[in-house]
């Protein structure tokens, strides 16, 4: 939990403040649950993901210009609006990371099935 990470930090890091031990904790959960999520998806042979904001006042410009976008594990710089036909570069300005990369990103990973847009077409 982002509660027992932030203790571990202050035990390991003496002199830092409660404020910046807990950023550092959520941060590294939030980079740990993207981390995991981009595996689980792998494994299943999932290579595509559609990218999801917090979709809130809080969220940052570089990461609103990727909501909703598929884009690829492979290759944290292009994006696809055709069911993965074809790739092109990311928007100016936007985020060129995986979500939950970024420092304090809470964005997500959607699962995407190529199969079910076949299916729904």
């Amino acid at each position: 939990s982002v509660s027992a990470l932030k203790k571990e930090i202050q035990k390991a890091t003496k002199g830092l403040s409660d404020a910046k031990c807990r950023l550092l904790a959520r941060d590294q959960i939030g980079k740990l649950q993207g981390q995991i999520s981009q595996v689980q998806m792998e494994e299943l042979g999932l290579e595509m993901y559609i990218w999801s904001t917090s979709n809130d006042e809080r969220v940052r410009d570089s990461h609103r210009e990727m909501e909703g976008l598929l884009c690829r594990w492979d290759d944290a710089n292009v994006y696809s609006e055709d069911g993965g036909k074809t790739w092109v570069d990311r928007p100016n300005g936007a985020v060129r990371m995986h979500p939950g990369q970024d420092i304090q990103c809470r964005c997500m990973a959607i699962a995407y099935f190529p199969e079910l847009d076949e299916i729904l077409s």
